[in-house]
């Protein structure tokens, strides 16, 4: 239990249990309005957040000091998952909802420092922000190169594309994936991920032939599972199931790229791992195990770890490999999501609102409104929840004036989901960084 949950007796709290709140079949399904509401109350309070120096514009998060008894802030960094990245495309995205309700300039602020950002052997690390990030997909380069394309998009600012790629130009094939893990979160799968968002986007070949690079230390990187199945060792070694750091994120990036580039090696070595997943799989327990607390048998049900990830990686792959096995992971996977229920936490990484997105993927992909309305009911309980208790619960359950600002486990985060669940056909699933 960490002191903050102690200091804020919020510890063991179950969403679903409040007395002063409905339960989630009791809510109607979010509505546009609400969900525009909200998050443009979302973008208010992070515009009154906003910090502009000669760099960009960015956030501070806060951490608890017991010793102290105070809320310290510290930098947030530029990646998409904690930094401001992440905020931006939420602005973005708002910017695109409304049609214009005055975030462009906050969006573009954030994404300043990435902007012709100079390089030579004078650039401090403040104006070089892709220096000490990590390759992948949430917390390095490739969240960068992601972010800026698609919010080029959502901006319709052609030049954030072109500084997209410009980035891209200063990676090369030989040296991008130099010492990095395997992994969508920190490695080369979520590298891979974002390159390709750039070449989908912009048709450039040299993000294209960098993906391929990142494909191919994939298949290099890979080690035997007990049953004989090749995947990649990630956490302590471990080969880990799930999306963030686990077999099923690094399979769906491959599928991904045997879309782009025809090449079956990756198709095949993202279905080999695919089958190991199946390997391990928990029929008692409607599960896939969490191998980060060693061989012990544990679970894990969020989109970082555990069924809703894994069911995710399978919808998001399923037009490039459709089998009876797949689809029966799927339906495993939103049989486990739909009974969760609410989460301890509201956000995106292990939170009901990342649980929401695969309800709502599985809806549209498989064509099963009842899949949407039960993604936008679980939204309607925790706005339900916000107005009698006046806060998202977050991790570490701070005040609302302390919440992270960031993507995946702050305010940025929630409120582009609010959208997306309303917005589907104008916004991607940043989840699995469509």
């Amino acid at each position: 239990m960490s002191a903050t949950s102690e200091k804020n007796g919020t510890a063991n709290r179950e969403p679903g249990k409040r007395a002063d709140a409905p339960e989630p079949d009791d809510c109607e399904p979010l509505s546009a309005e609400s969900a525009l509401s909200e998050a443009s109350r979302l973008g208010e309070r992070l515009a009154e957040l906003a910090i502009d120096d000669e760099v960009g514009v960015t956030w501070a998060g806060f951490g608890y000091a017991p010793e102290s008894g105070e809320y310290r802030p510290y930098g947030v960094g530029f990646d998409l998952h904690s930094g401001s990245c992440g905020v931006a495309l939420f602005l973005a995205a708002l910017e695109r909802v409304t049609g214009g309700a005055g975030f462009r300039p906050l969006a573009l602020g954030a994404l300043r420092p990435f902007r012709d950002a100079p390089t030579g052997p004078a650039v401090t690390p403040a104006r070089e922000p892709l220096r000490g990030l990590t390759v992948g997909g949430l917390t390095g380069a490739g969240s960068v190169i992601y972010t800026l394309a698609r919010a080029s998009l959502l901006l319709d600012e052609p030049a954030l594309l072109e500084d997209a790629r410009k980035l891209a130009a200063r990676l090369t094939p030989d040296g991008i994936c130099e010492g990095a893990s395997f992994d969508v979160t920190d490695g080369a799968a979520g590298a891979l991920l974002g390159l390709l968002t750039l070449h989908e986007a912009a048709g450039d070949p040299h993000a294209l032939d960098l993906a391929q690079a990142c494909g191919l230390y994939l298949l290099d990187g890979r080690a035997r599972g007990p049953g004989g199945q090749r995947v990649w060792p990630t956490y302590e070694g471990r080969l880990l199931t799930g999306f963030s750091h686990g077999a099923a994120g690094i399979a769906y990036a491959l599928l991904r790229l045997a879309g782009a580039t025809g090449d079956r090696v990756f198709r095949e070595a993202a279905s080999e791992a695919i089958g190991y997943e199946r390997s391990v799989y928990d029929a008692g327990a409607k599960n896939w195990p969490d191998y980060r607390v060693g061989d012990r048998r544990a679970f894990s049900a969020a989109w970082c770890h555990g069924a809703p990830g894994i069911g995710l990686a399978r919808l998001g792959g399923l037009a490039l490999l459709d089998t009876p096995d797949i689809r029966a992971d799927i339906e495993a996977a939103l049989e486990t999501t739909l009974q969760l229920g609410l989460r301890k936490h509201d956000h995106l990484c292990c939170g009901t609102l990342g649980t929401a997105e695969v309800l709502l993927e599985g809806g549209l992909i498989l064509d099963r409104p009842q899949l949407v309305s039960a993604a936008r009911r679980r939204a309607s309980f925790v706005l339900e929840r916000v107005r009698a208790s006046g806060a998202f619960l977050l991790p570490d359950a701070l005040p609302e004036a302390y919440q992270s600002p960031g993507f995946f486990v702050g305010l940025a985060g929630v409120g582009y989901e609010l959208l997306r669940l309303s917005f589907p056909e104008q916004l991607p699933s940043v989840l699995r960084l469509e």
